[in-house]
């Protein structure tokens, strides 16, 4: 490759140093000199025995006096080769030099001056190469996140025309562009330490490292992976059950979310059914169900309605048990509307349930509700089986009373005596003593 001086623009794609001297008495029209080698930095001519091929040519409008070549060390003070060519004999050159036996790696030089009669040494240039014993590769590839999951996997296409750039030992930049297939290499360069890079365009934001710089040993080919998207940045993923987590949008798709783009899970934006004491069902935040007194049910909708009456304590006798009304009816409990049963950790207890005499029945109530219909409550009692409700009065079995029922104590035999309600003494089952009177014997005779 030749690079014209004249119209020469630095670039980061060549580290070609190139310098024009005129004279102050220099025509107008200046001589330009394009100078060029292969292979160009920063690929390696071998050491040693490889081979360096330069060439130029002189644009010129002043007579052609000689032009001069010149090839040194890295230093720049040894000359390993040179040439002076007379008149016009330099004008356009293809040589080439081998390499020599002896050499140190390095960055060597090639300058050819053009000397005119009219100006004297009218224009110069010089073009740096390597010289390189130990060798390897540097690679890059270019990848673009097309499934935005923010992951380098199969889904993910090449990049052709991106610009990737090395930064060499000799701390030259040069860049080439990936091909079809998202790929560029610098093959059989020198070795040592590189600092490879990405330029960064338009829209693209990157995934991962955008720069590498790593050790090059002899023989040895080093791969950068670049990874770039122009989806979206990772935002809140909202799930069916108002869960959210921070995802990418490509995988927040694939986990069957919905993306909220541009904000984040703190405070979780998604949306949700939020349950009231009573059934009613509102969708909205799960902060915003909190601050309403609210349930967060896990569920994105209120249609149908999944919310069901909280459950509050139900007694059943005494028993307290969480369940909604509905279902503490139904069980035959009482329910106490905005309680919380102390197995639940509330503080509610169910109050003692004891006989309640409403006439001759008897039924198991709380004090209140016993007292409500007009019965008479007996926490000394328990249970109704007995019924303890029945009336009870003196049963005379012989000469032995005690108090009972009437159904009691025809069971056992006896007579039943409701006019007499106490069997103290004197026992009212006892026969009439002959000497009264008014005894039982007494009243017999009167009737035989």
């Amino acid at each position: 490759m030749k690079t014209r001086w004249y119209a020469w623009v630095p670039v980061l794609l060549f580290a070609v140093s190139v310098f024009a001297s005129v004279p102050a008495m220099a025509d107008p029209v200046e001589a330009t000199i394009s100078l060029g080698r292969d292979p160009e930095p920063p690929f390696c001519v071998q050491n040693p025995g490889g081979t360096l091929t330069i060439t130029w040519d002189v644009e010129y409008a002043t007579t052609p006096l000689r032009v001069i070549y010149t090839l040194t060390d890295p230093s720049q003070t040894i000359v390993l080769d040179s040439q002076t060519y007379p008149g016009s004999t330099g004008i356009e050159i293809t040589r080439t030099w081998t390499v020599p036996s002896g050499l140190v790696d390095g960055k060597y030089w090639v300058r050819v001056e053009y000397w005119s009669l009219e100006a004297g040494n009218e224009a110069n240039a010089e073009v740096t190469f390597y010289v390189c014993s130990e060798i390897g590769n540097v690679c890059a590839e270019k990848y673009a996140d097309t499934n935005c999951n923010e992951v380098l996997d199969d889904g993910d296409l090449p990049v052709a025309g991106w610009w990737i750039c090395i930064d060499t030992p000799y701390e030259e930049t040069y860049c080439l562009q990936t091909g079809p297939d998202g790929r560029v290499c610098w093959n059989s360069v020198i070795a040592g330490e590189y600092h490879v890079w990405e330029f960064q365009m338009g829209d693209w934001r990157p995934i991962g490292p955008t720069e590498y710089t790593e050790v090059l040993d002899a023989g040895e080919e080093l791969l950068f992976s670049f990874f770039n998207t122009e989806c979206a940045p990772p935002s809140a993923c909202c799930f069916p059950d108002g869960s959210c987590q921070v995802l990418p949008v490509g995988t927040c798709a694939e986990m069957g979310g919905t993306t909220i783009p541009d904000i984040t899970c703190d405070p979780n934006p998604c949306p949700t059914a939020c349950c009231f004491p009573y059934g009613d069902c509102v969708v909205t935040t799960a902060a915003e169900c909190e601050t309403m007194g609210g349930l967060v049910f896990p569920i994105d909708s209120c249609d149908p309605n999944p919310c069901m009456p909280w459950p509050y304590a139900c007694c059943i006798v005494d028993e307290c048990v969480m369940l909604n009304e509905a279902d503490c009816l139904a069980q035959g409990g009482v329910w106490y509307d905005m309680m919380i049963c102390e197995s639940a950790g509330g503080d509610f207890t169910c109050p003692p349930h004891d006989v309640c005499c409403i006439g001759t029945d008897c039924l198991v109530l709380i004090e209140a509700d016993c007292l409500a219909q007009g019965g008479e409550w007996h926490p000394e009692w328990e249970g109704c089986d007995p019924n303890p409700c029945l009336p009870v009065h003196v049963c005379c079995v012989n000469e032995t009373c005690f108090i009972a029922t009437e159904t009691d104590c025809l069971a056992q035999g006896g007579e039943w005596h409701p006019e007499w309600d106490s069997c103290d003494d004197p026992n009212p089952c006892l026969p009439p003593t002959p000497a009264d009177p008014d005894s039982w014997g007494t009243i017999k005779s009167i009737y035989r």
